[in-house]
């Protein structure tokens, strides 16, 4: 006859039992912590994605800095520059141009 004193489980396999519930549960939290973390996986593809972003970004600038630079150096050194620069932006002209100014007269007139 199989009684409750046969189910009983011996004090040292009921440690067993515990202890290998407590690792499954302790190596989930820990597997779920490096995908998920602060430090996880999915939190370092990040931040590897937005590094090639920042890194794209900045070679962007310095060729703008580059051209900026060049520019600056034209306009402290050339003064046909410097010209060029004040007719284009600035509607400037040289004493004794005559400036003459064209209208589109169809234009004009369909704009009224």
């Amino acid at each position: 006859m199989v009684g409750p004193a046969s189910r009983r489980v011996p004090r040292g396999g009921r440690i067993s039992y515990v202890f290998q519930r407590l690792l499954v549960i302790v190596s989930v939290a820990v597997a779920v912590n490096a995908l998920a973390g602060e430090r996880g996986i999915l939190e370092m593809r990040r931040a590897a994605r937005q590094h090639q972003v920042l890194v794209a970004a900045v070679a962007s600038l310095r060729q703008q800095n580059a051209a900026l630079e060049e520019q600056a150096r034209q306009l402290r050194h050339d003064p046909t520059r410097i010209e060029q620069l004040a007719r284009q932006e600035l509607g400037l002209i040289r004493r004794g141009e005559i400036v003459v100014i064209v209208k589109n007269v169809r234009a004009a007139k369909a704009g009224r």
